[in-house]
C-alpha cells in the first residue's frame, strides 16, 4: 500500500483557505493518491508546520499577516530544498519575486481556473510521480506561463 502523502495550503483568508483545501483533498481522491490536505493561516504557521511534519506539497498566499509567503518560502528554503512551494497571489509579476524566493512557480489566484490546473498537474507531477521542487513537466511551464510573465 502506497504511503499518504502531506500537503499544506496556507491562505488567511478562511473561505478561500476552505474552498482550496477541499478542491485539492478533491483532486488527489480523483487521481488515486492518498493525502492528507492541512491548512495554515500564516507564513510563520507554514514554516513551523513544514520544518516539523514530512510535507510533499505546499501552497501559500503571498499576502498574509504574522509572515508573507514570500518570506516564508525563503525560510522553507532555508532547510529544505526538495518540497515543491507555489506561489498563489493576487499581485501580477511576480514571477522573478517567486523565483528569487525560492518558489516553484506562482499563478495568479483571481484565475480560479488556472489555480485548479496547476493544483491537478501539481498532485500528478509531485505526488503521483514524485517529482522534486526543481521539476516542472511542460504543462506546468504552460499553466505558470499562462498569465505569468
Amino acid at each position: 500500500m502506497p504511503e499518504k502523502k502531506h500537503v499544506i495550503l496556507a491562505d488567511d483568508h478562511q473561505l478561500l483557505r476552505m474552498a482550496l483545501s477541499d478542491k485539492l483533498k478533491e483532486i488527489c481522491i480523483s487521481s488515486g493518491v492518498d493525502a492528507v490536505v492541512d491548512v495554515a493561516e500564516n507564513g510563520s504557521e507554514l514554516v513551523e508546520r513544514v520544518r516539523s511534519n514530512g510535507y510533499c506539497l505546499a501552497f501559500t498566499d503571498m499576502s498574509m499577516p504574522v509572515m508573507n509567503g514570500i518570506d516564508a518560502i525563503k525560510m522553507i528554503r532555508e532547510k529544505n530544498k526538495v518540497i515543491p512551494v507555489y506561489l498563489l497571489t493576487s499581485h501580477e509579476g511576480m514571477n522573478r519575486v517567486a523565483r528569487e524566493a525560492g518558489a516553484t512557480g506562482y499563478v495568479l489566484k483571481d484565475d480560479i481556473e488556472l489555480v485548479n490546473e496547476l493544483m491537478e498537474r501539481a498532485v500528478e507531477v509531485h505526488l503521483k510521480k514524485g517529482y522534486g521542487h526543481q521539476y516542472q513537466d511542460e504543462m506546468i511551464k504552460a499553466i505558470l506561463g499562462q498569465k505569468n510573465p
